[in-house]
């Protein structure tokens, strides 16, 4: 069964009891989110865990541990007795965590009930009516199969070719849902506008624009990136001339090239600049840094003029990092204008902390979030937030060797921090062409020359020290499962502050797994209409 999160004036009490749970909670493993695996060595993480953990995790091996971070309710697959205490964070997790099985947007009860939820009570769409219970926080979807990347060749079928051009695979699923849910935002919003924040190449406002009709303003900070999304965007309108060329060749049954149609083909060979009335059947792409303390008068004043003023519009992310999701979210309550939200976070370590001095909050944004005794992440549990458990699921169940890669890791950890005591975590990026496969030996030299240390410097006697922790990755691998078993919850946390903060904007939301979270795992997209 998949899910989605409503959060309404009727369901705000339910959420606030999620919440509430939720802080709690991380805060009772707070020393476990806010500990980096490659310490697992310099500061004894082992140890730290309970005595009943460490005989377990001691007497199974790796492909026993694949149940501790399923998506889905997965026994273990050894007869070993599992500790209470794990048995119970376990259950925490489900009851905690969000719902992540992407639900099938192409369905009509589905959008149905999105819809409905959103404007807190019945809404007819396509001439079916579907209720919401409204004292409910999670709303199920019976009935319905899970959204389905349908991917052949590195390609998503479910687009058309023309959309996929430049596209990698991962992109080419995200932009297909959102578009279908931006569209049908568009629909119940009756506004044909959207402006697309942190838009990169305009992927998205292309489909946007030549599949669904709508009129679309991308705003991207980096300067470079206009150039080529126009460039893009001229290749693909010529494609689409094409496509209409040869449907009227072919209703009209002849053989003679057809001309004087809206857009040359010739143009799409050549740099030549479309004309006005061409224009205006393109994205518009503005260059504009939107930070956290942006006004939203400033930010209309950048839209309007692509559109000249006083029209609604529907504000969409697309995996907008740190604080700019955040930043979009308070722009929306703040302009009049902005109807419709659509918004697809990513990357919340690079949020901003209380300490950059902002006037306006990031983390959390709602009142009630604020005023919880444990409200608090690090950076460090908020990169934890980023991880997903599927390709470690698979490293699991086939024991592959990259297991081993995490002690490796430490190893090196324990041995820079030895010869040089003040090396940081985050100071490099450690990779190895062989990896795990390889000696420790191997992946220390290949990476202290990386960092520009000599290998001379380290003691023959201190290298065969961190060859010999290396033996017991299996505890680390333990521990780092232990540690990404917490990951939904504090994602869920980082998202439900949102939707609340919302709420107490008199604001109806919803947290809809749109995406196939195999293929891309920030799927939630965070969905609101302004019911005024």
């Amino acid at each position: 069964m998949s899910e989605f999160v409503s959060c309404t004036a009727e369901s705000r009490s339910s959420i606030c009891k999620l919440l509430q749970n939720q802080s709690v909670l991380l805060d009772s493993f707070r020393w476990l989110i806010d500990s980096y695996v490659s310490d697992f060595y310099t500061s004894n993480h082992w140890n730290k865990l309970p005595k009943s953990l460490q005989d377990y995790f001691e007497a199974v091996e790796p492909p026993d541990l694949a149940w501790m971070i399923s998506n889905k309710e997965e026994r273990s697959s050894t007869k070993r007795i599992i500790p209470l205490s794990l048995l119970a964070l376990q259950v925490c997790k489900y009851i905690l965590s969000l719902t992540r099985t992407g639900v099938d947007v192409d369905s009509v009860e589905i959008q149905c009930s999105i819809t409905s939820a959103l404007f807190g009570n019945s809404y007819i769409l396509n001439q079916q009516r579907i209720r919401c219970a409204p004292d409910s926080a999670i709303l199920p979807v019976n009935g319905n199969k899970n959204v389905s990347s349908n991917n052949k060749n590195g390609q998503c079928m479910n687009m058309q070719h023309i959309f996929r051009k430049h596209v990698k695979l991962k992109k080419q699923h995200e932009i297909s849902k959102l578009g279908q849910v931006i569209n049908l935002l568009s629909h119940a919003c009756v506004s044909r506008n959207v402006v697309d924040v942190g838009a990169g190449l305009g992927h998205l406002s292309r489909l946007l624009t030549f599949q669904y009709s709508l009129k679309v303003t991308t705003i991207e900070a980096v300067d470079d990136h206009a150039p080529k999304a126009k460039a893009y965007d001229r290749e693909l309108k010529a494609d689409v001339s094409k496509i209409e060329i040869k449907r009227i060749k072919e209703s009209l049954s002849i053989s003679k090239p057809i001309h004087n149609l809206r857009l040359e083909e010739k143009n799409s060979m050549t740099n030549k600049e479309p004309t006005e009335r061409e224009l205006k059947e393109f994205p518009n792409h503005v260059t504009c840094q939107v930070n956290p303390e942006i006004e939203a008068s400033m930010f209309l004043e950048v839209i309007n003029q692509s559109w000249g003023g006083g029209n609604s519009f529907v504000l969409a992310g697309l995996h907008a990092c740190g604080d700019l999701t955040p930043t979009i979210l308070r722009v929306f309550t703040e302009c009049s204008s902005a109807k419709g939200l659509a918004s697809v976070a990513c990357c919340y370590m690079k949020l901003s902390s209380h300490s950059n001095n902002l006037k306006t909050d990031v983390f959390p944004m709602s009142h009630f979030v604020r005023k919880l005794a444990y409200h608090q992440l690090s950076y460090v549990a908020r990169e934890l937030a980023c991880h997903f458990s599927d390709a470690y699921h698979r490293r699991l169940k086939e024991n592959s060797p990259h297991l081993k890669i995490h002690s490796y890791r430490a190893a090196l950890q324990f041995l820079l921090k030895t010869i040089s005591p003040e090396f940081k975590n985050g100071e490099a990026r450690f990779v190895s062409k062989k990896g795990a496969q390889g000696s420790f030996t191997q992946y220390a030299l290949e990476n202290l020359k990386k960092i520009g240390i000599n290998s001379d410097r380290v003691p023959s006697e201190l290298m065969q020290h961190c060859m010999s922790l290396t033996e017991g990755w299996r505890r680390v691998v333990a521990f780092y499962i232990l540690r990404l078993s917490l990951a939904p919850i504090v994602e869920s946390f980082i998202l439900l502050d949102r939707v609340m903060f919302l709420q107490e904007k008199g604001i109806n939301s919803v947290l809809v797994p749109i995406f196939d979270c195999a293929v891309s795992p920030r799927n939630f997209a965070l969905l609101a209409i302004k019911n005024d």
